[in-house]
């Protein structure tokens, strides 16, 4: 599993002032989400009662994380389980960390999985 402090800055996309790409030296991550597509993400609630709240759109998602765009920002080091909505039309059920909140217009926070499946890390990489 990625830790937050291995994890690579993770693109909030265009306008939202946390510059662009990767960090200085991190290989570069394709997105599942395209240029200007974002993806339906939902919280889960704990052991799993009740059907997920869709609250956030993710921007970027890669196999290190995600950059998730929503009316609640929830605290940096806070763990929730999410549930993304792919292109493929298939869900992504993974545990996720908040490790950055973004400050712009509209405000976003950057995740890292803490607990992403094997077959779910492949599946992003294609």
């Amino acid at each position: 599993m990625d830790s937050p402090e291995s994890a690579y800055a993770l693109s909030a996309g265009p306008g939202s002032g946390s510059g662009a790409g990767a960090s200085a030296g991190a290989p570069a991550s394709s997105s599942v989400a395209g240029a200007g597509q974002a993806i339906p993400a939902a919280v889960v609630q704990p052991g799993g009662r009740g059907a997920p709240y869709r609250m956030y759109e993710a921007l970027a998602v890669t196999v290190e994380g995600a950059t998730l765009r929503g009316g609640l920002l929830l605290e940096v080091s806070e763990e929730v389980t999410l549930e993304l909505a792919l292109p493929d039309r298939t869900a992504l059920r993974a545990r996720a960390r908040v490790v950055e909140i973004v400050y712009g217009k509209p405000p976003a926070m950057k995740v890292v999985w803490s607990g992403l499946a094997d077959a779910d890390r492949k599946r992003l990489r294609r």
